[in-house]
């Protein structure tokens, strides 16, 4: 009976304890009187590809592809911002995707019709923000 109180006891406190619960997409943590709810998001940072160079109708062409997409995974609830820079260096954008995995921010920004071209690279990193 003490083994079994034991084996509670301790996964309890696993349960409770912010710092183990990292590993789900989302823990809870008291700021003052407030309960805040943090969870994982995955930035996806947008640089330039390879073929960075194109002619001008086909950088409109895959300009107008990219930002459908976007679109479409924002209307779905995938990507929750999402936006470029205006100083024309190598990290053109971000896009913040409310995925379960980072394999499936991989996946998506993988479809992304600017980099299936060449013209982005990504890089995706775990993010943890205020839900």
């Amino acid at each position: 009976m003490k083994t079994l109180f034991l084996i509670l006891l301790i996964l309890s406190a696993i349960t409770l304890s912010p710092n183990l619960v990292r590993a789900q997409d989302e823990y809870e943590i008291k700021v003052g009187e407030e309960t805040i709810t943090i969870k994982k998001y995955y930035m996806c940072f947008l640089k330039k590809g390879p073929n960075i160079d194109m002619d001008s109708s086909i950088i409109a062409y895959i300009q107008k592809e990219h930002l459908a997409y976007v679109s479409e995974l924002k209307k779905e609830g995938k990507i929750l911002f999402t936006g470029h820079f205006g100083d024309n260096k190598n990290l053109q954008g971000i896009s913040i995707f409310n995925v379960t995995s980072k394999e499936e921010a991989i996946i998506l920004a993988s479809k992304d019709p600017a980099v299936k071209s060449g013209r982005l690279k990504f890089e995706i990193r775990e993010w943890w923000s205020e839900k």
